[in-house]
């Protein structure tokens, strides 16, 4: 069929359905683009807990030198249990062979 040769109703719906067709091909990409922020940021925050938690085992390690008390062993033991715990959450959010191999080598030193 011609352009010319379409009713005027028929060019304002056609119009409008590739315009509709536009908008949700613009929303697919923008909500694939915000999920993969989404698990970025995840795996960011916990990069920053698991930071935390070795900063918090250092401090109980440094104490028990210090003082030689026992309930630094445990604070310690806790951390580094921890540690465990986070690492495994973020191998299991982790979908970029990259930063699985960087957890790994991680998890190896704790």
């Amino acid at each position: 069929m011609k352009k010319g040769h379409l009713s005027f109703r028929m060019k304002i719906t056609s119009g409008f359905t590739a315009i509709l067709l536009l908008f949700i091909v613009g929303l697919c990409i923008n909500v694939i683009g915000m999920n993969r922020i989404s698990t970025m940021m995840e795996l960011s925050n916990g990069a920053n807990r698991m930071v935390k938690e070795m900063f918090q085992a250092r401090g109980y390690e440094k104490d028990y030198l210090i003082y030689k008390k026992a309930e630094f062993v445990k604070g310690l033991n806790q951390s580094i249990i921890n540690l465990h715990r986070l690492i495994t959450d973020i191998k299991s959010k982790t979908e970029y062979k990259a930063l699985f191999s960087e957890v790994a080598e991680i998890n190896n030193l704790v």
